[in-house]
């Protein structure tokens, strides 16, 4: 795809600075503001409206959600032969809950018995895990990812199927014919979220454009029509998931931030990206009189990945998004403020398995060895390399 593959191309202004754990950021507009370009603030002036009162609408989101093999076995459970997924998120559901809509890429495929459950290269997963994280306060995945061709078209439907069947929505996959789009109407505000990939693992053009009817790919015809679709159906917000970039990569590329802006100007409000499987810098825009923002990567929310198995520390880590809503009286709805949860996956042996935990990176008060206290306040303070603090905003 065109911009996506470009060299990394990285400057201090584009290292953007921005919140910490749960560090409310004011990006309130002045209502009379209609410049007409796209461009960076660092912290949009605060002008509270006064008949914007009442509670937000919060928009959750987190980054991957990979299974791999080890996550599968340590969910396991030998006595009923089942996978409980649960434990995994038990210390984290509280922050997923607290939305009033929450969302995750989903970077495996739910096929089903006919193929074995295993991780990487080629996911399946037990259709189980999808009702433990609707369980867990999820309400949609995306599915838009390198990874959701790893069982074929078969596996494909069966896992938009499933997601169906554990009462989830989803963007970014399907049948032909069949919308890729999903639009939801939450408290009385119509929300598109819309999801693309810039590849399925071991893809040609060919590939590409033969399962376009059913994978989106980028695409700026794609993109920019369905940005347009959405609009005319009534979504009055559009959130869109990218899948793309360098693995490991701790910056962004200028790929990344070209299509990004692109894809703010056609008209949507918030780009959340993945698949560098680390945390990448965020950016707030303005635009007209709107506010725009783009997490370039949320890193891993769960995942085997780590720096015993990759070599890569901050693999371990992720981050909960929590995009703050507000609708004014005339029905117009704007981005008020964002919040942070800074998250790192806890692994620890039990018997012949690897046990997995989800946990906040700051205020954790569960029991665990002074060495993992030390590896929480690491992995927040790298987060918060990346995403910014306090100080940063003055």
């Amino acid at each position: 795809m065109p911009g996506l593959y470009n060299n990394p191309v990285q400057s201090k202004k584009d290292r953007i600075v921005y919140s910490s754990l749960l560090l409310y950021v004011a990006l309130l507009f002045f209502p009379g503001c209609s410049a007409p370009g796209l461009y960076t603030v660092k912290r949009f002036a605060s002008c509270r409206a006064k008949d914007s009162a009442g509670k937000p609408i919060i928009i959750t989101a987190v980054g991957d959600l990979i299974f791999h093999g080890p996550v599968l076995k340590g969910s396991f459970n030998p006595g009923t032969k089942t996978y409980d997924f649960r434990p995994v998120f038990q210390h984290i559901k509280k922050y997923i809950k607290a939305a009033d809509f929450a969302v995750a890429n989903l970077e495996t495929v739910t096929a089903g018995k006919k193929y074995p459950y295993i991780g990487y290269p080629r996911f399946n997963t037990p259709a189980s895990v999808l009702k433990d994280l609707r369980d867990t306060g999820f309400d949609l995945l995306f599915t838009a990812n390198n990874h959701i061709y790893d069982r074929g078209l078969q596996g494909l439907a069966r896992t938009i199927s499933n997601i169906g069947h554990a009462g989830l929505y989803q963007a970014g996959a399907g049948l032909k014919n069949k919308s890729r789009m999903c639009i939801v109407n939450i408290r009385g505000v119509k929300i598109a979220f819309l999801a693309y990939t810039y590849n399925c693992n071991g893809f040609s053009r060919s590939d590409r454009l033969r399962l376009s009817g059913n994978i989106n790919f980028i695409n700026r015809r794609r993109i920019r029509a369905d940005i347009q679709k959405a609009r005319a159906s009534g979504a009055v917000f559009i959130l869109v998931s990218v899948h793309w970039g360098y693995q490991y990569m701790q910056n962004h590329f200028s790929g990344q931030a070209q299509w990004a802006r692109k894809i703010l100007r056609w008209g949507a409000d918030i780009v959340l990206g993945s698949h560098p499987h680390v945390i990448q810098a965020a950016r707030l825009f303005r635009h007209g009189n709107r506010n725009k923002y783009v997490i370039y990567s949320m890193g891993n929310f769960i995942s085997n990945m780590r720096m015993d198995t990759v070599g890569h520390r901050l693999t371990e880590d992720g981050v909960i998004v929590n995009l703050h809503l507000r609708k004014q009286p005339e029905g117009r709805v704007y981005l008020e403020r964002v919040s942070y949860v800074p998250t790192w996956v806890y692994r620890y042996k039990k018997g012949s398995v690897f046990k997995y935990r989800i946990l906040p990176a700051a205020g954790y008060r569960g029991k665990v060895p002074e060495k993992i206290r030390k590896r929480l306040r690491c992995s927040f303070r790298d987060t918060r390399t990346r995403l910014g603090k306090p100080a940063d905003l003055k």
